[in-house]
């Protein structure tokens, strides 16, 4: 049982005390969070590049269409 449960958790991504007594995410979780965020923003901050080259084609178009 206490094996199906772990494996829940890290499912889930959250604590095992999360999981089981509902306990919410500390201060400490909140930090963690806003780090990976941060990770992500690192990892993909190429596609910044990718969406503003198709919003400097794409918002002409637009205002042209409407001239």
């Amino acid at each position: 049982m206490s094996l199906i449960l772990v494996q829940l958790a890290e499912f889930l991504a959250v604590d095992l005390d999360e999981l089981v007594l509902g306990k919410e995410k500390d201060l400490h979780q909140s930090a963690k969070t806003l780090m990976n965020r941060w990770q992500f923003v690192a990892r993909y901050w190429w596609l910044l590049f990718a969406i503003g080259g198709w919003l400097t084609w794409f918002i002409p178009r637009i205002v042209h269409a409407f001239h």
